[in-house]
């Protein structure tokens, strides 16, 4: 039974050229870009927020105050 199961993993692996692979690069370039960049924006409006000032400071101390 191992010796089926080791024979189809042979078989999957290598099934592509490497201009197939080479056409890949692009693609998984942009698809990591985008997966980065939108963790990236949330930490920089996180940054943001912890620096920011609160616009009426009064409505900012009694929330803190009620909670």
């Amino acid at each position: 039974m191992t010796a089926g199961l080791v024979g189809r993993v042979r078989s999957c692996s290598g099934q592509h050229s490497a201009a197939y692979y080479r056409d890949q690069i692009p693609v998984r370039r942009t698809v990591m870009a985008v997966s980065v960049t939108v963790p990236a924006l949330a930490a920089l409006v996180a940054g943001y927020s912890v620096f920011a000032r609160p616009r009426n400071v009064l409505r900012a101390s009694s929330g803190l105050l009620s909670s």
